[in-house]
């Protein structure tokens, strides 16, 4: 299915955009009138929806939701827990990370097409055609946009994408399903 999805977004002229590294991109779009500095979900809104605590509840806001996509942002300072690791002297916010906080925003998103009562967990499927086309360094903004390119019961496709200052940094196919309590 994951297959699918990536040959329907390059297939789709939107999401065709020429890069330098001679990869077709299949980035999300950010949507046009968003205000990064808004707040639709604090972060304990979206610890609501969402189990993450801790260090790894990756995002510190939601500002923008529409009907088919959802923006979120990540304030990215010089005293984050992963700077003193990665790397010294030089921190490079992890794209490993970026991807997990991807993965969280199209979570958000999907939990909030649900009741408030029928919120499951939703863990990784696939990350396909993952790029990372920039260095996402403190201290900056990382927004995020997940634009939903198929939401069913227990499955959710997002084609997503990180920008700084509005260049495209990371982009990837997120593929999340429900996983069943533990019995």
């Amino acid at each position: 299915m994951p297959i699918i999805c990536i040959l329907e977004a390059v297939s789709n002229s939107k999401f065709e955009k020429p890069v330098g590294s001679g990869f077709a991109s299949m980035a999300a779009s950010m949507p046009d009138g968003v205000d990064l500095s808004t707040t639709l979900l604090d972060r304990d809104q979206i610890a609501a929806v969402l189990p993450h605590r801790h260090e790894m509840a990756m995002l510190d806001r939601v500002v923008y939701r529409g009907s088919e996509a959802v923006v979120g942002a990540i304030e990215i300072t010089e005293d984050a827990w992963w700077v003193r690791g990665h790397l010294p002297g030089r921190p490079i916010f992890p794209g490993v990370l970026m991807l997990e906080a991807m993965g969280q925003l199209g979570s958000v998103e999907f939990q909030l097409r649900r009741e408030e009562g029928d919120r499951p967990f939703l863990g990784f499927a696939a990350v396909d055609g993952a790029r990372f086309r920039g260095m996402v360094t403190p201290t900056c903004t990382l927004a995020l946009v997940c634009e939903t390119v198929r939401h069913r019961d227990r499955i959710g496709v997002w084609c997503c994408a990180g920008y700084v200052d509005g260049e495209l940094v990371a982009e990837c196919t997120m593929t999340g399903v429900v996983i069943p309590e533990p019995r």
